[in-house]
């Protein structure tokens, strides 16, 4: 089987600035792919690349198995996106914002479907209302409805969560991973969030200053065997001497009367806090750091 979504050799460079420098990449059915990096990393101008927003200066891009440019638009009849704030008709309600953009799709799309697809985001019961009153959390999904109007295989979505408090955050995270999941959607993802990327995605690809620098599968990518584990103790000022014969000693990177930091697998955590309190130390403070955020700023030096 063919894959959704393959990018070689993608490159953008406006006057002198090289926003984009040799990208590739392939998107499987049912992944959800993280398009990672900081702001001014590529993203954006990557998407807008995929969309045909804009065009690369060189490379190629394949939906489906079928190459998309300037004169074959048609791989995107496929596609639904979100580029950062969707516009909308604000004195218009949310049904009829999906009624003008069902008709735009050039797709005879039933009125039933706009019914499934507001249930699907969570506007049910409100699709009647003027979307000036709908919060920026009701509008994403208003133009995650929009997305899906027309069944797409493939979903792009740029920052979705941008500008939402940690409430609008979770929701939207819950309402991805229900696409991926109950509606068997593929999903490309772009955020700065690494944290809720992290949460979501089954594969990245990390961007920095428009470079690939690191792509696969996030459970590959985060090690279990690498957390970095810093314990906080109370005072202890012969804890070097005594902690040597210990069997997770050799894992110790660095060891005040008050801290110990080691690098080990999360498992092994509850152990060496049993040892640690068996010996008399009082343990003030666990904190275990393997995250996708942690790899991605020890990878970019940042």
């Amino acid at each position: 089987m063919e894959p959704i979504l393959q990018a070689s050799g993608l490159s953008k460079t406006f006057k002198t600035h090289k926003a984009v420098q040799d990208i590739d990449f392939t998107i499987e059915r049912g992944q959800v792919y993280g398009l990672l990096g900081q702001n001014g990393a590529g993203k954006s101008t990557l998407i807008r690349m995929l969309l045909g927003l804009i065009f690369p200066d060189c490379g190629t891009i394949r939906y489906f198995g079928e190459e998309f440019h300037t004169r074959n638009r048609q791989p995107l009849r496929h596609v639904g996106a979100i580029i950062e704030r969707p516009d909308m008709y604000n004195y218009l309600s949310g049904l009829d914002n999906l009624k003008i953009f069902a008709a735009l799709s050039r797709q005879a799309i039933p009125i039933k479907r706009m019914y499934e697809v507001l249930e699907i985001v969570g506007l049910s019961g409100r699709e009647k209302d003027k979307v000036k009153a709908y919060s920026l959390g009701m509008k994403q999904r208003l133009g995650l409805a929009i997305a899906l109007i027309h069944n797409p295989e493939l979903l792009i979505l740029d920052e979705p969560t941008n500008g939402m408090d940690p409430q609008g955050i979770s929701d939207m995270r819950e309402l991805i991973l229900r696409l991926s999941r109950e509606e068997k959607k593929t999903i490309l993802l772009s955020s700065h969030l690494l944290h809720e990327v992290e949460q979501i995605a089954t594969h990245t690809l990390i961007l920095h200053k428009g470079r690939k620098i690191k792509e696969g599968c996030v459970k590959d990518i985060i090690n279990p065997d690498e957390n970095i584990v810093e314990i906080d103790l109370l005072p202890y000022p012969a804890l070097v001497d005594d902690i040597r014969q210990a069997p997770w000693f050799g894992h110790v990177t660095h060891c005040t009367p008050t801290k110990i930091t080691l690098t080990i697998h999360k498992d092994h955590i509850p152990d060496i806090n049993n040892h640690l309190v068996a010996m008399g130390v009082r343990v003030t403070g666990i904190n275990a750091k393997n995250s996708l955020e942690h790899y991605f700023l020890n990878l970019t030096n940042d």
